[in-house]
């Protein structure tokens, strides 16, 4: 899948933009079932294929240096996938998320603020905007 993206396994600078947010659980009390809740509207991606982007996010101190679970996911429907979502279980109360936007995403950043909304509730977490990463 990403080879025919990227050419390559990802990397943090091959997104048009990088969203950070933190959660807390809610209806969820781990990322399991945050999975469970997602089944079926998420396509559930392997961590390892994400391990240079998350390294670097680690580096530039966008997310947690030690988190104790991970998870990754994008859409089912959208092709191609326009937005992918690296859930980092900071403690067992929550953690971060790293919203990853492609460049052939033509989504505006509010309506990515609002989608997050539903994002969240559907989750089972409760989210707040923390800021955008930047990759230069």
């Amino acid at each position: 899948m990403f080879i025919r993206m990227f050419g390559r396994p990802p990397k943090l600078g091959d997104f048009r933009r990088i969203y950070l947010f933190d959660y807390k659980f809610r209806e969820s009390k781990s990322l399991d079932d945050i999975l469970e809740r997602l089944k079926g509207k998420f396509l559930f991606l392997k961590v390892k294929d994400f391990e240079a982007v998350i390294k670097d996010a680690r580096d530039r101190g966008f997310v947690p240096r030690e988190f104790k679970d991970a998870a990754i996911m994008r859409s089912m429907t959208v092709e191609p996938p326009m937005i992918y979502f690296v859930l980092l279980q900071r403690d067992d109360t929550g953690g971060r998320i790293m919203l990853l936007e492609t460049k052939s995403s033509w989504y505006t950043h509010e309506k990515i603020l609002l989608s997050m909304r539903a994002y969240c509730k559907s989750a089972g977490i409760r989210c707040w905007y923390v800021g955008l990463g930047r990759t230069v």
